[in-house]
């Protein structure tokens, strides 16, 4: 970790990987739009169509099938001041393209309709599917209720209204349906935008002497560097960065705060193509005591 007062000091970056990178299924956030479904497996299964054919699969099917796992962030979009609707996990099951190139289709679906057993539906385009999976495990365990059981779609670097949990039906078409949350909410893009947040110290946490500041990170590319602004002063950049593959970054710095007194941190992200604009930043307020 890096240590600052009041002026940055050129650190390289380090690689190990934080304790707890992978945000655990009892603390992931989950929403739904009406009741969590209960299913039971004896008579749950998957089926895809592209008119006139259709494919079913049974649970044992698909885990017979080669598997695939990914590390991917999901966030909310409607996520709330404290960032606190985004988690970051593994995720295991099938790659999505190689149930589709079971249909045998003579050209290609422009886009994929996923239907879920609580009602919801929502379609992507099937070029964005390239590195999403239907996961059926979570951090190494069987997806719990909550979080999908027994399939969800994990598609990297979108939002998770995106990502639709328990999933029983996909169709592939020439023409995007009317989604859940588009009826909604419109948008035109569910890339991840960038943003960043401080998850340490708390709001309006006092301190002494010297304060561990760590957050996260995340966007629909690779975060390239993270700043901090003490009492909106200048930007310091924090080389402490980890990322794997799709999922967030971490960043981690320590601060010495040189007098008593409440100072504002915030903190914003860079990933290559943008930088956060002012309105989108993320503060916390902490109490500094001699």
């Amino acid at each position: 970790m890096r240590n600052f007062t009041d002026q940055p000091q050129q650190q390289h970056a380090k690689t190990t990987a934080p304790q707890e990178y992978y945000t655990p299924s009892s603390r992931f956030f989950h929403q739904q739009i009406r009741h969590i479904p209960s299913i039971d497996l004896a008579h749950w299964s998957l089926t895809i169509s592209n008119y006139p054919n259709s494919v079913t699969f049974t649970y044992e099917m698909l885990r017979q099938l080669p598997a695939e796992e990914i590390i991917s962030v999901i966030a909310c979009a409607g996520n709330d001041p404290q960032r606190k609707f985004v988690g970051n996990a593994r995720w295991r099951g099938i790659q999505i393209g190689r149930l589709f190139d079971q249909m045998n289709s003579p050209s290609t679906p422009q886009y994929a309709q996923f239907y879920s057993a609580d009602g919801y539906i929502t379609s992507l385009p099937t070029d964005a599917l390239s590195q999403a999976v239907l996961a059926y495990e979570m951090n190494g365990e069987v997806l719990l209720p909550e979080h999908g059981f027994p399939l969800r779609l994990t598609v990297p670097n979108h939002y998770g209204y995106k990502m639709p949990k328990w999933i029983g039906r996909i169709e592939l078409t020439d023409e995007p349906i009317a989604s859940t949350w588009e009826q909604q909410s419109p948008t035109e893009n569910s890339l991840l935008q960038l943003d960043a947040a401080i998850r340490t110290p708390r709001n309006r946490q006092i301190i002494q002497d010297e304060v561990l500041i760590a957050g996260i990170a995340y966007s629909a590319d690779k975060i390239k560097a993270v700043e901090l602004s003490i009492n909106g002063g200048d930007w310091m950049p924090v080389p402490s960065i980890y990322q794997e593959q799709y999922g967030w970054a971490q960043w981690q710095i320590v601060w010495r705060p040189s007098t008593p007194g409440d100072y504002r941190i915030t903190v914003r992200a860079h990933d290559g193509r943008s930088v956060q604009l002012p309105d989108s930043l993320h503060s916390t307020i902490v109490q500094v005591v001699a």
